[in-house]
């Protein structure tokens, strides 16, 4: 059993556009976006889910009519239904437990609208199985590197996966703990 693992940022495409408007749409974000603390995050979460059912409901609207409008294809990386298709036809026979999206992005809603997209793409629901975003609270072993990014570790990705799984990872950068490990199939784009 594999799984692959997407960084988002010039891999998958070029969110800034979603990215924006992900802070509007799913405040939810924000606290990551801005690296909140757990007492700010848990006062900033308390806030919005305080929200009135009509603003909820305004909001769904809007993230839904931005996702419905936006030619997503402008968006992320050209071919990349041709570049995913073999992977995603593996998923479907069983050897690829899923796909992962792996990022040193703030922006959690840009993860998630890049898997739905992706998935809406091929018709195939449930092709993501985590979306690890900068702040994940998941990442704890990912130390900050030299640039402020936390490293890409394979101890993060095998908390989704055994220990014998192979991985595939796709970056436009260089993650050595990931480059330098057998159990790791590495694509630098």
């Amino acid at each position: 059993m594999a799984v692959c693992v997407f960084d988002l940022d010039n891999t998958l495409g070029d969110l800034r556009l979603v990215d924006f408007f992900g802070l509007l749409l799913e405040p939810k974000v924000i606290p990551n976006h801005f690296g909140y603390g757990k007492v700010q995050r848990e006062l900033f979460m308390n806030a919005i889910n305080n929200y009135s059912n009509d603003t909820k409901a305004l909001l769904t609207m809007l993230k839904t009519k931005l996702e419905e409008e936006v030619e997503t294809d402008k968006i992320l990386r050209p071919n990349l239904k041709e570049i995913l298709t073999p992977l995603v036809n593996q998923f479907k026979k069983g050897p690829i437990k899923g796909f992962i999206i792996y990022s040193n992005n703030a922006n959690l809603y840009a993860l998630e609208y890049t898997g739905r997209a992706i998935e809406h793409m091929f018709d195939t629901p449930n092709l993501f199985i985590k979306y690890l975003d900068r702040n994940h609270h998941e990442r704890v072993h990912d130390i900050p590197d030299h640039s402020g990014y936390p490293s890409k570790l394979v101890k993060t990705i095998r908390q989704y996966t055994n220990e014998k799984a192979q991985i595939l990872f796709v970056d436009d950068l260089v993650h050595h703990d990931l480059l330098n490990n057998p159990s790791v199939t590495y694509i630098k784009i």
